[in-house]
């Protein structure tokens, strides 16, 4: 797509779309990020996905599987992955569009998330690391 047919959000130029399949296993997870573009997240095996979003009036957890194979997430909003509970694994296939670039990936910074979101410190906890932690890895 030609960066005059984007938001403004955008760079430069995009992919009309892209996708990727994307597997966790039990006891895995992703941490908070946001991206600049609409995500679509579709479910294709295993258990339901749990998707952790943080919005202004709080957090919320959108099942992916099941009765609702698939879920978008809003650009801007700061979210993290796992599968359900006594779930062996899941896998869903995320789509973006405009199409995913590095440039419009952020992942979350603890302290960041913790002054926004100061009623979500178990959760933002859970789904990121520390400055510590981030150094010895």
């Amino acid at each position: 797509m030609p960066r005059t047919a984007l938001p403004e959000r955008f760079g430069g130029e995009r992919s009309l779309a892209t996708s990727i399949l994307y597997l966790l296993a039990a006891g895995e997870h992703s941490a908070f990020h946001r991206l600049r573009a609409d995500e679509l997240w579709c479910h294709h095996a295993g258990g339901p996905m749990h998707l952790h979003m943080l919005e202004r009036d709080g957090a919320r957890v959108r099942v992916v599987g099941g009765a609702t194979p698939q879920v978008r997430v809003p650009h801007g909003t700061w979210f993290a992955a796992e599968p359900a509970p006594g779930a062996a694994y899941a896998l869903v296939g995320c789509f973006v569009s405009p199409g995913f670039e590095y440039q419009d990936f952020e992942l979350a910074e603890r302290e960041r998330l913790l002054a926004e979101f100061p009623g979500e410190r178990a959760r933002v906890t859970r789904f990121t690391r520390d400055a510590a932690e981030k150094t010895r890895r």
